[in-house]
């Protein structure tokens, strides 16, 4: 009798209970229910609408208290507050787009999603809306061009440990709508939230990573195995 092979089975079970466990780390991009998704999409954009409402009430502001001199082009401090208020008017712009392509999101996650790939449902339909905007009369040309860089970005990253929503804000954040950056510019110069309290470098990860992490895991197990 080989007395050995309860303990070779049970050691082969836990190997492939590990690699089972890596590749279904708990992540927004694998496959989530529709009300969590848009539930998170509503959570993003109530952000923007604070920011919004923040920004309409500086411009109120500086006009309610520069009114008399706020045409008065010799006067530095007219100077200064038309500025101002230039330069809140581009952000106000910015962040009415973010709002309008978020509800868009979430019209579309409510009538189309059901339960598939985060990642992947995101990817297809930012290329689907990019085509719709490119045959519009949409006042802003840039919107296409901004949905499909957010499509060829979600393409470039893994499904892994990546909070697709989160990901999308932060995106958001640092790609404007009227000049949308790069895809691989993004990747490699910024870093983005996992979902979590911690901050993940924003680099695509090869799947051979898995595989390396199992070996490595199995490496300790025997050898405390060893040591006993």
């Amino acid at each position: 009798m080989n007395l050995k092979q309860p303990q070779n089975y049970k050691f082969k079970l836990l190997a492939v209970r590990l690699v089972i466990g890596l590749l279904w780390i708990p992540s927004s991009s694998m496959a989530l229910d529709k009300a969590s998704v848009i539930e998170s999409l509503k959570d993003l954009k109530k952000k923007y609408l604070s920011q919004l409402e923040k920004t309409d009430q500086s411009i109120k502001d500086l006009i309610s208290t520069g009114t008399e001199t706020i045409f008065i082009y010799s006067q530095n401090n007219s100077k200064d507050r038309i500025n101002k208020i230039e330069s809140l008017r581009a952000s106000r712009k910015e962040q009415v787009l973010r709002v309008s392509f978020l509800d868009r999101l979430i019209f579309i996650v409510d009538s189309k999603y059901e339960g598939s790939e985060l990642r992947q449902f995101f990817q297809n339909q930012l290329s689907e809306m990019a085509k719709v905007d490119l045959l519009s009369n949409n006042e802003n040309q840039n919107m296409w061009r901004q949905s499909t860089s957010l499509s060829l970005t979600l393409k470039e990253i893994s499904e892994l440990d990546k909070n697709i929503v989160s990901f999308i804000g932060n995106y958001l954040d640092k790609s404007p709508f009227n000049n949308p950056i790069e895809p691989k510019k993004y990747l490699q110069s910024h870093n983005y939230s996992d979902g979590t309290n911690k901050t993940v470098a924003a680099s695509p990860i090869d799947r051979s990573t898995v595989g390396q992490a199992v070996e490595s895991r199995l490496r300790k197990i025997e050898e405390k195995k060893s040591k006993n």
